[in-house]
């Protein structure tokens, strides 16, 4: 017996979750193209999006396009990993209230010039917010959290409209670069 998720998009993209590694998730997808959608075929597997990172911190323009209805955009989250690549994090994170603070400036505000920015730590993780305009009657808008790693996001957990409007700004900062 195995625990799994299968998730199908009509558009031909199949992703598994399952413990067991590639040849688990392999078989999985398989299985699943000859005995339910009755194809024989050769799974094409996808490079999952890479991160360039440390763009994050070099004169990106957070305004966003007036008709995407933001309110703002902001750098919430810096996880920043040491030139000698200890294992330990420095993690800055902003206010959560909606203000027109982010990461990199508190970064510098709090470390002046012993900025770890400026001493050569590196952008390991990140958290990017989109504050949405409010609609209706309502007193807040809705607020997306990207969350980004070198090879991981959680762009996936978005709806699709959201995914897209994120995707369109990630391209515009040409944070996403070739699989390594």
């Amino acid at each position: 017996a195995i625990e799994f998720v299968l998730v199908y998009r009509p558009e031909g993209i199949v992703e598994t979750v399952a413990k067991g590694g590639k040849a688990v998730h392999e078989a999985l997808r398989t299985m699943f193209a000859r005995h339910l959608l009755k194809i024989d075929t050769d799974l094409d597997q996808l490079n999952p999006n890479h991160f360039n990172l440390n763009k994050l911190v070099n004169g990106i323009n957070w305004a966003p396009e007036a008709s995407d209805n933001l309110a703002m955009i902001r750098l919430r989250k810096l996880k920043l990993l040491p030139p000698n690549k200890s294992g330990s994090h420095l993690i800055i994170q902003a206010s959560s209230q909606l203000c027109d603070n982010n990461a990199k400036s508190d970064c510098k505000d709090w470390f002046g010039d012993s900025n770890p920015i400026k001493l050569g730590f590196k952008v390991s993780g990140a958290m990017i917010s989109f504050h949405f305009h409010p609609k209706g009657n309502r007193k807040k808008g809705k607020t997306l959290h990207c969350e980004l790693s070198a090879c991981s996001s959680n762009l996936k957990n978005f709806a699709d409209n959201d995914r897209v409007l994120i995707e369109k700004y990630l391209s515009k900062w040409h944070l996403q670069s070739e699989a390594a």
